[in-house]
This record gives C-alpha cells, sequence and structure tokens, in this order.
C-alpha cells in the first residue's frame, strides 16, 4: 500500500492567501495577530508572513522602552535572523534617544521610507547624540531610500538632504535648518552611496562630514510651515526640481506664499500635480496656468480663506484672476477649489446677483478648456451673528440663509457642466 501524504497547497496560492490577510493589516487590528498565527502553521507559511510583519516598523515613545527596542535588536542580531532585509519602512516618532537605536539602523539596508516625527519646536539636531546622527546620515545614503518624511524639528543640517541623489519624495514640516553651515567646498569627500547589500559592518566611518555632493532628482514635493528650510537646499542644488511631478504646500504666512511662486517657477516645466493651501487669507502665488508655463499640469487643488465681510461673491480677486489665466490648450484635466468662507452672517441675505455675475466669467473660462474633465467647487461656510449662543430661531436663519446659498450654487456652472464628459459638482458644508 501506497504511503499517504497531506495535501500541498501550492506555494502561489499560500501567498495569495497570507497577502489578502495582510492588506486588511491597516484597518484590522486582529490581521496581525493572525499574520503571526499563520507563520506557525507551516514552515511554506513563513517566508511570506515574515515579508508582512516586518514590512513597517514603528518605534513611538508613548509606546516603546528600552526592552521593547532591545528585542528587536537581538532579532537582528541573531546568527539565523532574515527579518533585516524585509523592513521597508521605518518610523521614528520621539523615539531618538535609545542607546539601540543606533544599532539597529546599520541592519536596515533596504529602506524604502523613513518618517522621523518629534513634537515642532522641541528638538534640535544638536541634541542628538553622535552616534544616532552618524547612523542616521549613513542610512540617509542608502540607494533604496526614495521616501522621507521629517516632522518637527529645527536647525536640520543640510548634509541630511544631500547624502542620497536617488531620493524620489520629501515631506517637511514644522521644521527648520540650521542658520549657519559650511559651503560645500569646506567638506571633506565622501564619494559613494552605501549598497543596499553592505552589512553593518562595512559602513564607512566617520561619515559626519558628507559632502554637498548630490542633487536628489525629487519627483514629490510636500511642505508645510518649512518653507525658509526648503528654499536654500534648492538655491545650493542639494536638492533638484528639475522632475518635480506632485507638490503639496501649505501656507500660514505671506512669506510662505512667495516661497512657494519661487518654487513652482523652478518646476513649472514638470509639475503634473499642484495641490495648494493657504491657512490664513486668500493670497495665491503668482503664477499664470498657462500651457506655455505648465505644459504637463493635469490636477490642480486650491484651498483659501475668505472673509465674507471683504467677499460677498464668495470669488476673491485672487483666485479670479488664477482662474481666468488659464489658457484654452491647457492639460488641466481636474480642478478642485475648497473656499473656506468665515464670518458669514445668516440675517444677511446673500447678494445672489454678485454670486451670479462672478462665477458667471469663470465658468465661461472654464468650459472652454480642451482638456478639463472635473471641477468640484467646495464653500466651507462658517456662520457668525456676533452672539454668544445660538437660539431656536437664529438656528431656523441659519438653515434658511443655507438654502438660499444652495439654490445659487446650483444654478452655478450651467455651461460647463453641459459640456460631454465634464463633471460638475458645487457644493456647500456649513460650521458655526
Amino acid at each position: 500500500m501506497l504511503p499517504s501524504y497531506p495535501p500541498t497547497l501550492a506555494q502561489e496560492l499560500v501567498d495569495a492567501v497570507i497577502d489578502t490577510v495582510a492588506s486588511s493589516c491597516t484597518y484590522d487590528y486582529l490581521a496581525r495577530e493572525t499574520l503571526r498565527r499563520c507563520s506557525l502553521v507551516n514552515k511554506a507559511f513563513l517566508p511570506r508572513c515574515r515579508m508582512h510583519l516586518f514590512s513597517e516598523v514603528r518605534f513611538n515613545i508613548q509606546y516603546t522602552h528600552a526592552p521593547r527596542m532591545q528585542s528587536f535588536l537581538e532579532l537582528l542580531e541573531h546568527p539565523l535572523s532574515q527579518i533585516a532585509p524585509h523592513v521597508q519602512t521605518l518610523q521614528l516618532r520621539d523615539a531618538f534617544w535609545e542607546p539601540e537605536l543606533p544599532k539597529i539602523l546599520p541592519f536596515l539596508r533596504n529602506l524604502r521610507s523613513l518618517h522621523l516625527r518629534v513634537r515642532p519646536g522641541t528638538t534640535p539636531w544638536s541634541s542628538f547624540n553622535l552616534a544616532f546622527t552618524e547612523a542616521l546620515l549613513q542610512t540617509m545614503t542608502l540607494q533604496s531610500l526614495e521616501e522621507v518624511y521629517i516632522r518637527g524639528f529645527t536647525a536640520l543640517p543640510p548634509v541630511l538632504f544631500a547624502s542620497n541623489p536617488n531620493l524620489k519624495k520629501l515631506d517637511i514640516r514644522d521644521s527648520t535648518l540650521v542658520d549657519d553651515w559650511p559651503s560645500p567646498e569646506t567638506r571633506t569627500s565622501y564619494s559613494e552611496p552605501i549598497s543596499p547589500t553592505a552589512g553593518p559592518q562595512s559602513l564607512p566611518s566617520p561619515i559626519s562630514k558628507l559632502p554637498l555632493r548630490s542633487s536628489s532628482q525629487l519627483t514629490a514635493l510636500s511642505i508645510q510651515e518649512s518653507f525658509p528650510l526648503i528654499l536654500p537646499l534648492f538655491n545650493e542644488n542639494i536638492l533638484s526640481p528639475s522632475k518635480l511631478a506632485h507638490v503639496d504646500f501649505v501656507t500660514t504666512i505671506h512669506s510662505d506664499v512667495n516661497a512657494v511662486t519661487q518654487i513652482v517657477s523652478l518646476a513649472s516645466a514638470t509639475i503634473n500635480k499642484f495641490s495648494f493651501s493657504n491657512r490664513l487669507d486668500d493670497d495665491l502665488p503668482d503664477m499664470c496656468l498657462s500651457s506655455t508655463d505648465f505644459p504637463n499640469l493635469q490636477v490642480v487643488n486650491l484651498e483659501l480663506r475668505v472673509n465674507f465681510q471683504d467677499c460677498h461673491d464668495g470669488l476673491p480677486s485672487s483666485l479670479r484672476t488664477l482662474l481666468l489665466g488659464i489658457s484654452q490648450n491647457s492639460s488641466i484635466r481636474r480642478l478642485n477649489i475648497r473656499i473656506r468662507w468665515e464670518s458669514c452672517n445668516p440675517d444677511a441675505p446673500w447678494d445672489d446677483q454678485a454670486i451670479r455675475n462672478a462665477w458667471d466669467e469663470v465658468d465661461t473660462v472654464l468650459s472652454r478648456l480642451e482638456a478639463l474633465k472635473s471641477v468640484s467647487i467646495a464653500f466651507n461656510v462658517n456662520y457668525e451673528n456676533g452672539k454668544n449662543e445660538w437660539a431656536a430661531e437664529d438656528i431656523m436663519s441659519l438653515e434658511d440663509a443655507s438654502d438660499e446659498l444652495d439654490a445659487q450654487l446650483a444654478r452655478l456652472f450651467k455651461r460647463t457642466s453641459s459640456r460631454d464628459g465634464v463633471k460638475t459638482r458645487v457644493y456647500r458644508d456649513s460650521s458655526f
């Protein structure tokens, strides 16, 4: 009688099942536990489970203490360990002072994404010990590293951004550059980035004097309250805007808007998606959305803030000028605008004619855009009546005012919406 063997599944099917479980990790907290249990089922399950379990590693000061980081270091240091090659994303939040961290970083040679976050304004670069700064600078030279997210740091050295010509995406918020830093000519030479196959013992030392040698060809840039940091990096050719396709800017002061104008002028020929949010007022970058200046621009997202006392028709002059400047043969396909309309009085009637006249001119321009496929205009209406509280009759006035505004908005962009293949949406949401 022939011996019987347990039925087996094709490895591709096993991997597909595990991938399905892993895909739910972002919204199902039990999915990771399921992966851990699957890794113990059979040796055929282990490699795929390990890949997903260790693809992203997080250390948060609120949940991290030395034993947890020490345990991870012990796993990496084990002679039979196969964990390190799977780590593609490392997130550190206020967890930069543990003594194990400088020993962990050299093991992670396949990092693709690095997230560094502290409370804004609390952590200058000089507060880190030498072992960590050396290890971090080494990590920044990895050929595999493509995305870097930085939050809340002050007095960062330019060399942090000059070590990797393969960097594609840079996201910086609430961070500053060191005030005085040596010119590139005064730095010692360090020629080659670290290979992903290099081991922790093969890394060059010292590395604290990395040259400002590379010009990272960024394709995506996101900046919020860090414009004094980014402009010098472009001016010194530490970062190159020549391939920027996606840009996302959030401004809170007037000088930031001027900085956006400078950055956009450097990359206008390659920008595909432009997102801009002004949290202060209705000031917009000084730019013309013509096909000549922006030949590849397809998506425009704008958000600005206006006061009802200064703008009764909901169309500030800065936005009007920008929209009317779009050329007919522009490549823009999607236009999304959010207007935060502040201090609206529900007891004051809307200027229906002013709203219709102001936006009718914009409708005419948009209806002629050859590439346009989608337009979305959102009015975030904030009501104020000068009182500390809202009585029942005030709520009724608010509802009546909202209904009246909705009726006006429903009549906008008739020409644009009548075009085949163009979707338009104009809507309101309110707060008080």
